[in-house]
C-alpha cells in the first residue's frame, strides 16, 4: 500500500519538475497594447518599431532577431533590423522598414546571448505578432451626388479624410473629373483641414454646366 501511495503523488512531482527544467527563454512580442493585438503603419511613415518582451531579464547583453512569417503577395512587406536589448533588461524596440503595404503580417523574434548561453536562436522563439502596414489616407465626398443650381454656380460641400490629421494642416483640392452628362463643366474649390481633424466643409467653385 505504501509504495501505490508513493507512486501516485510522486508522478506530478517529477512532472512539474521536469516543466521547470525544460523552460526556454524566449523573445515574445508585445501585442497586446494593440487594437485587435494588430500593430498598424501608414505606409507613409517608411519605418516603424515593434515591443519585445523576454520571458526573463537578460543576464548579458541580448541580440534580438525579427522576421516576417507571411512572405506571399498581397502581404504588407516589411524589413526588420536587429536589435540590443541591454542586460539587465527584458524589454526593447526592434526597428522595421516598409516596403509596401497589404494584408496583416504575422511576424516573430527570436534572441541570441552575446555572451553565455541564457538565450539561443535555436530555442528562443517567441510568440506570433501581427503587423500591417496600411494605404495612404484619401479624401472623400461626403455625398456621391452634388447637386448645382444653375443660376448660383457656387456650393458648400462637405468631404471627410480617412484617417484624422496629426501634424500640419492639409489643403484639400476639388476639382471635376468626370463631367458625365454636361457638354463643359469648370471648378475651383480649396479648403483648409486643421490638425487633429477629419471632417471639414468647404467651397467649390464655378461650377458651371452647358
Amino acid at each position: 500500500m505504501k509504495s501505490v501511495i508513493f507512486s501516485v503523488f510522486f508522478r506530478p512531482i517529477l512532472l512539474y519538475y521536469g516543466e521547470i527544467c525544460n523552460a526556454q527563454s524566449v523573445a515574445n512580442i508585445e501585442s497586446s497594447t494593440y487594437p485587435d493585438n494588430v500593430l498598424k503603419v501608414p505606409v507613409y511613415h517608411d519605418s516603424g518599431t515593434i515591443n519585445v518582451q523576454l520571458s526573463e531579464i537578460a543576464e548579458t547583453n541580448v541580440n534580438v532577431t525579427c522576421r516576417s512569417l507571411s512572405v506571399d503577395a498581397g502581404f504588407s512587406n516589411i524589413t526588420f533590423q536587429n536589435g540590443i536589448i541591454q542586460a539587465n533588461e527584458q524589454r526593447g524596440t526592434i526597428t522595421f522598414d516598409i516596403i509596401s503595404v497589404g494584408r496583416v503580417t504575422e511576424v516573430q523574434c527570436s534572441a541570441q546571448s552575446i555572451s553565455g548561453t541564457q538565450f539561443l536562436t535555436a530555442s528562443s522563439t517567441g510568440k506570433i505578432g501581427y503587423i500591417q502596414v496600411t494605404s495612404r489616407p484619401i479624401v472623400s465626398l461626403c455625398s456621391d451626388v452634388v447637386v448645382v443650381p444653375m443660376m448660383n454656380p457656387v456650393r458648400i460641400v462637405e468631404v471627410v479624410l480617412s484617417e484624422r490629421v496629426v501634424n500640419d494642416s492639409v489643403t484639400v483640392n476639388c476639382s471635376v473629373v468626370s463631367p458625365l452628362r454636361s457638354k463643359r463643366s469648370t471648378s475651383t474649390g480649396r479648403t483648409i483641414v486643421s490638425r487633429n481633424m477629419s471632417f471639414i466643409s468647404g467651397q467649390l467653385l464655378g461650377l458651371r454646366a452647358a
